[in-house]
């Protein structure tokens, strides 16, 4: 996920439940769920992204990182997957479209894309998990997601890499700034 996008998702949560007010540190003390985050010796940088919910209640929360130099993404969301899998895939077609225009210094109608399936295995807590995802045919970006526990997992990858993630046991400690 670019800056841009996760500075988007970041206003566009707070904006929706009228509390800019409170941050992801106050969102993270109030879930009854533990986010993932991306693990290892590879990560360069870890820091919060967006994050919502109704009032009262958080919906899901975002960790990103720099890995191998490239900056993933990963939403934990307390909901499960839509029981239609035509809405999982149009949400994850709506934010990979979302995140590629939003990278682009002026768009020239008509614009035409390709969106292919991308199913990909990333390990989650030791696991191999199978992620149903998407990504523009021709780039390398790819946004999936994944039923684990009860949560849903939702992760945005620029590139190609492998990923470990694990539960984040100390939200606390995490900076909304990003830092290497």
């Amino acid at each position: 996920m670019s800056t841009k996008s996760a500075r988007y998702s970041l206003w566009h949560d707070a904006a929706v439940l009228g509390d800019a007010r409170n941050g992801w540190q106050d969102w993270a003390a109030r879930a009854d769920f533990v986010p993932f985050a991306p693990v290892g010796d590879r990560i360069e940088a870890i820091w919060t992204g967006g994050f919502g919910g109704a009032p009262g209640y958080t919906g899901h929360l975002e960790i990103n990182a720099l890995v191998d130099g490239s900056e993933v993404s990963v939403d934990t969301i307390s909901a499960q997957r839509h029981p239609d899998p035509n809405v999982n895939r149009s949400m994850l077609i709506h934010n990979l479209i979302a995140t590629h225009t939003l990278g682009q210094p002026s768009i020239e109608l008509p614009y035409s894309l390709t969106v292919v399936s991308d199913d990909r295995q990333l390990s989650v807590a030791g696991n191999a998990v199978t992620f149903h995802g998407v990504r523009i045919d021709g780039t390398r970006h790819w946004i999936g997601e994944a039923p684990v526990d009860h949560l849903l997992i939702r992760v945005e990858l620029p590139e190609p890499i492998s990923l470990e993630l694990q539960a984040c046991r100390d939200p606390a400690s995490l900076s909304s700034e990003r830092h290497s």
